[in-house]
């Protein structure tokens, strides 16, 4: 039995293992969420695309025959898979309109690579297509580039917009994108190297498996952390769009200076969000600056100005300092409540939010603080 064939053997077993964690995993979080659950299953459609490479490698000998047929055949399923993995990044990193124009680009790129091969097949009728070969590997070094730049590029474009007007934990958002962006970059860029050449498999192949491995494991642990909340960037992005045509003119010079509110409109956006947070409305998991603008009948920019200059904070520090001086309370009045029941009635996403906020503001886990008052 060839190194190859225990390399490609292997791979099927792990790319088993990991579909299976995948779609047993579903029915095991408390909450779903539908965005979470699109990127879920294009994993799981990049594994089986796997699992099916290597069992024909196994069962035809592609890659042990000839290296050139070998790379032909790894090309075809590597770059659908390349793309359902960043699909799975873009899925929760990007507003539903974008993702629809990176799709189409991933799309024209897989029937450009199919139909190279195509032409090259009815033309030899066999894998052996040097001039094609060419062209296909030209097609799928732009495929690799393509999906490692537009995932960084989306990821850099909605972090700080995320942090600014969302009020929930993003944190699983961060962890996930970053891990899975890095670690689909060194793969992707490895792959190009190590198809063309065989020594090289032999040591990116494992190196591969065990990112894969970390990969979606970091993607089953963030399933656990997540809030029954859809597209939380489109919430942002498409509502942001819809408002009157007065805030859309003044979005359009958010890169002019801003003027200083009057004294007026400092009284009544004080106002307003005072009687929004009298009437509990923190509590809303899925609140962001578009909800609460619409709910106060404040404009976004005005908000914006009167955070920044009035409070010197941003809409996602306010809102959590309100929302952990309510657990404080909460906890004063239920000690016997649990951490889970505590995030849920404060308006936190998840039980790590709540940690973190306790510990950032007092150095204690939320145990700690309750036992703290009941000393």
């Amino acid at each position: 039995m060839s190194s190859l064939f225990l390399l490609q053997y292997t791979c099927l077993l792990v790319f088993a293992m990991q579909t299976l964690v995948l779609v047993v995993s579903r029915f095991q979080v408390s909450v779903v969420n539908r965005q979470y659950e699109k990127s879920r299953w294009s994993l799981v459609a990049a594994a089986v695309l796997l699992m099916i490479h290597y069992g024909l490698q196994m069962a035809c000998g592609f890659r042990a025959h000839s290296d050139d047929a070998g790379v032909i055949v790894n090309i075809l399923f590597y770059t659908p898979v390349t793309f359902l993995v960043a699909h799975s990044i873009l899925n929760l990193e990007c507003e539903k309109r974008r993702r629809r124009r990176y799709d189409l680009l991933f799309g024209i790129l897989l029937v450009a690579t199919f139909v190279a091969f195509g032409n090259g097949w009815l033309t030899r009728n066999s894998l052996y297509m040097p001039y094609e070969q060419m062209v296909l590997h030209t097609l799928y070094l732009v495929s690799m580039l393509t999906s490692i730049v537009i995932p960084l590029c989306e990821i850099h474009r909605n972090r700080s917009r995320v942090e600014a007007e969302t009020g929930g934990d993003i944190m699983p958002y961060v962890r996930y994108t970053w891990a899975g962006y890095l670690l689909f970059c060194c793969t992707s860029l490895a792959l190009v190297g190590a198809i063309m050449w065989r020594p090289l498999l032999f040591v990116i192949g494992p190196a591969v498996l065990l990112s894969a491995v970390i990969f979606n494991l970091s993607f089953v642990a963030m399933g656990y952390n997540l809030a029954p909340i859809d597209e939380v960037l489109t919430d942002v992005a498409d509502a942001s769009q819809s408002m009157d045509d007065g805030d859309a003119d003044e979005s359009a010079s958010d890169n002019a200076a801003p003027e200083p509110l009057s004294p007026e409109m400092v009284r009544i956006v004080e106002a307003a969000l005072a009687a929004w947070c009298a009437e509990k409305n923190f509590r809303d998991t899925t609140v962001n600056m578009v909800k609460l603008s619409q709910s106060i009948g404040v404009v976004r920019r005005v908000l914006s100005i009167y955070f920044d200059q009035h409070l010197h904070t941003t809409f996602r520090i306010w809102l959590s300092d309100i929302r952990f001086k309510e657990a404080q309370d909460y906890i004063k009045a239920h000690p016997e409540y649990t951490n889970e029941s505590v995030s849920s009635a404060c308006g936190f996403t998840s039980r790590s939010q709540l940690y973190k906020i306790f510990s950032d503001r007092t150095g204690m886990t939320p145990r700690e603080w309750r036992d703290g008052q009941m000393a």
